[in-house]
């Protein structure tokens, strides 16, 4: 209804972000501008797929480690809350007498804090979450939460790995399609997906803009 009212399609696709993402808008932006309209669709349907698989695939990865870490927490932390205190008795009547080891004394004492605490340690959950909305909601927080997520170990190559081929095939398919470099390069960054990358990509165009070829400002 809104591109029958005169709006074009990718404005009109911007107005409803749960449902088409920034690549999408992007693509779809630049058919509109080239003239290859279709073929951006075409690879728009095919990027999402691709994105599916490799969600999906990566899930059930990591379904099992997530299984074993939520299920260990929840029986160390039932041990601690339930079961070692029944233990209490004997293992003050082995404290007085000093043969108590340190690591087991350190448990004991961890143990009767998580029983009388434990409202602190919720308090501070509940508090981490509020405060990690509330600092996404801003552009420099999604920039703090986009640059954790390449630090992050072992998953944060994966993460920038993805953007970048991300980067790569909406450039592409532009540059195919005869959209001057520039452009390509403005269009494609929004499409990365990672605002710390997308930064870097505003860089580089900067730097071709002053004569230099694209390669040596990516680097």
């Amino acid at each position: 209804r809104q591109v029958q009212d005169g709006q074009p399609l990718a404005v009109a696709m911007a107005r409803h972000p749960k449902v088409f993402g920034e690549m999408a808008i992007s693509m779809v932006r630049a058919g509109s501008e080239g003239g290859f309209l279709e073929d951006a669709l075409e690879r728009v349907a095919e990027f999402s797929e691709q994105q599916d698989d490799l969600k999906g695939r990566t899930m059930g990865a990591l379904a099992y480690p997530m299984v074993l870490a939520v299920g260990g927490t929840l029986i160390v932390t039932v041990l601690l809350v339930f079961f070692v205190p029944k233990f209490a008795p004997m293992f003050d009547r082995m404290r007085s007498k000093g043969e108590l080891p340190r690591l087991t004394d350190l448990l004991l004492d961890f143990s009767a804090f998580a029983q009388r605490f434990w409202w602190v340690a919720a308090a501070l959950l509940v508090g981490l979450i509020a405060f990690y909305k509330a600092k996404t909601k801003t552009e420099e927080g999604r920039r703090w939460r986009d640059r954790l997520k390449l630090k992050l170990p072992m998953v944060g190559n994966i993460f920038r790995n993805f953007a970048v081929a991300r980067f790569c095939r909406v450039l592409g398919t532009l540059l195919r399609n005869g959209v001057p470099i520039l452009r390509s390069l403005e269009i494609s960054r929004e499409a990365v997906g990672n605002r710390v990358l997308s930064d870097a990509v505003g860089a580089a165009s900067e730097n071709i803009t002053a004569g230099e070829s694209l390669a040596k400002p990516l680097s």
